[in-house]
């Protein structure tokens, strides 16, 4: 899940899956001249075991120079 709000990112970034193992963080053309920004993704690991656990992760994303 992009977790846009934390971001400073303005364009659209997608992921290529929103559920499974494995998804791409689609990123589009970003000017290189403009300040650094950040887009935050939201990462979770669910196991449907009893009890059922779930487990969560930020991956924060440097977009610039």
């Amino acid at each position: 899940m992009i977790y846009s709000e934390a971001g400073t990112y303005q364009k659209l970034a997608t992921l290529s899956r929103a559920q499974g193992k494995q998804t791409q963080l689609v990123i589009p053309d970003s000017n290189p001249r403009v300040s650094p920004s950040t887009i935050h993704v939201i990462l979770s690991v669910r196991e449907y075991g009893t009890p059922p656990l779930v487990s969560y992760r930020r991956a924060v994303i440097r977009v610039g120079r």
